[in-house]
């Protein structure tokens, strides 16, 4: 009898070491599995300067999946380098540096909106050259660009020069350097019109 009380002890000793350890586990484990990230508030357009006003701090379960999130805070430091849904986790790509770009004036003809990112051309003569990729449009007639760029942006704008612009990322232009002329233009367009439209 002595015996069985034993055994029996030892196993509820057993089971309540097993209970309290899985507590402690849970309890102290949650500051190991979770890290703070952050998100927008609602939508941000591209070159916004992220604040508390648009921006929060959350906990992320922590996963193999989220190690581009941005984990440092972005708030008076960081422009949205695109626009950003509402309640969307901020990655690393999802922002710039608010040190390293400038805003400059711009006259441009296109149907572009504030908050879009834009491809700026120029036409020189008859020849249609490309002066940027993926700029964001931060109000009507300021752009959003490199601070090394500033004094070229300035000259443009000084001078009245009209950019024709169109919303896109730029990722997959790349017309030749001397621009292209009507000739050209007519030439690309008629071949892909007779092998199918663009892939």
């Amino acid at each position: 009898m002595g015996r069985r009380k034993t055994l029996v002890s030892v196993a509820l000793a057993g089971i309540f070491l097993i209970v309290a350890g899985l507590i402690f586990v849970q309890a102290t484990g949650g500051n190991r599995n979770y890290r703070t990230v952050y998100r927008t508030i609602h939508e941000i357009s591209a070159g916004t300067l992220l604040t508390s006003e648009n921006v929060e701090p959350i906990p992320m379960p922590v996963s193999n999946d989220d190690i581009n999130l941005l984990s440092s805070d972005p708030r008076g430091s960081k422009r949205a380098g695109h626009q950003i849904d509402s309640h969307s986790p901020l990655r690393s790509d999802d922002v710039i540096a608010a040190n390293s770009k400038v805003e400059v004036p711009i006259n441009i003809k296109g149907s572009v909106k504030v908050g879009d990112t834009i491809d700026l051309f120029y036409l020189d003569g008859t020849k249609m050259l490309l002066i940027a990729k993926n700029i964001p449009l931060v109000s009507s007639g300021v752009a959003l660009v490199p601070v090394s760029q500033e004094i070229d942006w300035i000259t443009l704008a000084a001078n009245g020069v009209t950019l024709y612009a169109s919303k896109g990322t730029g990722l997959d232009l790349n017309p030749p350097t001397d621009g292209v002329g009507v000739s050209d233009a007519i030439s690309q367009l008629s071949g892909s019109a007779s092998s199918g439209p663009p892939k």
